[in-house]
């Protein structure tokens, strides 16, 4: 009796686990559609252009790769980016700037 006690614990400890998964990654999606960078943000930068931010990418994607981060963490890094480029003005000498510090964030 005990033994089908202990499996039956077990079944309800990982649909537990299973729900609070699922719970988790349905918020994550809920989250990031509230919180996605404005379409056509880069129109908005007067000082900054489309190829400024692929330079930028290309960098932190070698810094990347230098220190062995993750992947999941450069993709963070670059929607860190696009997210605040879409509600701020940068400046050119800042944008370096801004990606090393959605990079540091991200890590």
């Amino acid at each position: 009796m005990k033994r089908i006690t202990l499996i039956l614990y077990l079944e309800k400890k990982n649909l537990w686990k299973i729900f609070i998964y699922f719970n988790t990654k349905i918020s994550m999606i809920f989250f990031q559609s509230l919180h996605r960078p404005k379409p056509g943000y880069m129109k908005k930068q007067p000082d900054i252009t489309y190829s400024m931010r692929s330079i930028l990418i290309d960098w932190l994607v070698e810094v990347a790769e230098e220190y062995r981060l993750q992947d999941d963490t450069l993709y963070l890094a670059i929607s860190y980016i696009d997210r605040f480029l879409s509600y701020m003005s940068v400046v050119r000498s800042k944008l370096q700037l801004v990606g090393t510090a959605a990079m540091f964030i991200a890590a």
